[in-house]
């Protein structure tokens, strides 16, 4: 029976018959540049293992894991003491096309809604346009794998509004359940119907 070891790389074992071909075909599929895990507890495992046989996690020796249920983008992690570990993401993005009753993109090249994740960071650009019936408290409804795990308040940055003859100011936006939205109290400010608000310096993390 062959050995397979933390990492699940397959090497012979001593009792094995030889056949060299075999043996290191075998042992190159195994091999992986990336360990596979399906969760954190697995990852838990694997370190605990290594740990075991005496091949600790170290900066010397990292562990590279891709994790099946990280948010999109976020999948690959490293870690150079087996507690700690970092994102190494790939960009991913996509725009926004769910807006709360009165609001719409703004017109013009560049104002389109859109987030852009970066490992586990998600930035927000664009602008939105207030219409009638439009609301502070339900702007607009981020897309699926780039909202934060949990449904809480989460503010995110300040922006200031083009009023179009409403009330100057500027507001601090929040994530709450997958929407963007402007809570009341935190900043001053309402634009009137063909008002802009800008999105752009707004950031959360997804963990």
């Amino acid at each position: 029976m062959a050995n397979v070891s933390p990492e699940k790389v397959r090497t012979p074992s001593g009792s094995d018959s030889y056949s060299l071909l075999t043996d290191l075909r075998l042992m190159g599929e195994s091999i992986r540049s990336l360990v596979p895990v399906t969760s954190t507890t697995e990852r838990t495992a694997i370190v605990l293992a290594m740990e075991s046989a005496g091949r600790p996690v170290t900066p010397s020796n990292p562990l590279l894991v891709e994790r099946a249920d990280a948010p999109l983008g976020a999948e690959v992690e490293i870690s150079t003491d087996g507690t700690n570990w970092r994102t190494i993401g790939s960009q991913v993005g996509a725009n926004i096309t769910a807006f709360g009753t009165g609001w719409s993109a703004t017109a013009g090249s560049g104002h389109t809604p859109r987030v852009r994740r970066h490992g586990n960071m998600v930035y927000l650009f664009g602008s939105v346009s207030m219409g009638t019936g439009a609301s502070m408290n339900d702007i607009l409804a981020v897309p699926t794998g780039f909202t934060p795990s949990n449904a809480n308040t989460t503010f995110i940055g300040v922006t200031s509004l083009n009023p179009n003859g409403g009330t100057a100011g500027t507001r601090e936006l929040a994530i709450a359940s997958g929407r963007i939205l402007a809570p009341a109290g935190y900043g001053a400010g309402s634009p009137a119907v063909g008002g802009t608000i800008p999105l752009g310096g707004c950031f959360w993390t997804v963990d």
